[in-house]
């Protein structure tokens, strides 16, 4: 159980357990006043309730595996924007083939391993590779659900960048926003945060974040984009 400023969550139901990753893309995605909110591979609905605090929006969050749905179903029930959020018990490809909605904020914290050795623990596999959802599929149904004017955002390993940025370019979407993610000043990235668009912009932000400082404290930079919800802070 972890306890947030404005709600509790449960993510003993899901394969994927609350991480830094989840509360930095949370946080950091952002869009400009959005109706409608859609967050892909929800888990325990970490995302979808912190964006549900930050926007007064509709939230859609879309989980392939069936225990991991039923805890976040609890888990919006239990906070106060239940009314606002609905957790669909599909893949996303068939959520994609069904659905004829647009969304003005999507959001997704993609599973990241490929070609590697999977555990005998089928959720725990969908949870966590690539297999079910690669980046190709994942980006062309963005492609497909984002609103015209809508952005959408990701955490993903550094290493994995440029093959992401190929697929991104290739479903005729464009980065708006970069921030290198590392876990303090001396070690290299680890994650990048991705704002795409339809729109092609005139230039591509680019950003830093380190997660913890020199005396290995949280950084006044991570503290400033997560004081929302981090209860230390």
């Amino acid at each position: 159980m972890f306890r947030f400023k404005q709600f509790v969550i449960d993510d003993s139901g899901s394969e994927m357990k609350i991480g830094t990753d989840g509360v930095l893309l949370g946080a950091w995605a952002n869009a400009l006043q959005p109706e409608n909110i859609l967050d892909i591979g929800t888990g325990c609905g970490l995302i979808a309730l912190m964006l549900a605090q930050r926007f007064e929006a509709m939230v859609t969050g879309v989980e392939i595996e069936s225990l991991a749905a039923l805890q976040a179903i609890k888990n919006m029930d239990n906070s106060p924007w239940g009314n606002r959020i609905q957790i669909v018990n599909q893949s996303f490809q068939n959520f994609l083939e069904a659905s004829d909605s647009c969304f003005d904020l999507i959001v997704c914290n993609p599973p990241f391993f490929s070609n590697s050795l999977k555990s005998n623990n089928s959720s725990r596999n969908l949870a966590r590779h690539n297999d079910s959802l690669p980046a190709s599929i994942l980006l062309s149904g963005v492609s497909k659900l984002l609103s015209p004017d809508g952005i959408a955002a990701f955490i993903l390993p550094f290493s994995d960048q440029e093959g992401f940025l190929q697929e991104v370019f290739l479903n005729k979407l464009y980065p708006a926003r970069i921030c290198e993610v590392s876990n303090s000043p001396n070690h290299p990235p680890k994650r990048i945060l991705l704002e795409i668009s339809k729109k092609e912009p005139v230039c591509c932000e680019k950003e830093t974040l380190c997660i913890r400082n020199q005396e290995n404290k949280y950084s006044i930079e991570y503290q400033n984009l997560t004081n929302e919800f981090h209860p230390d802070f």
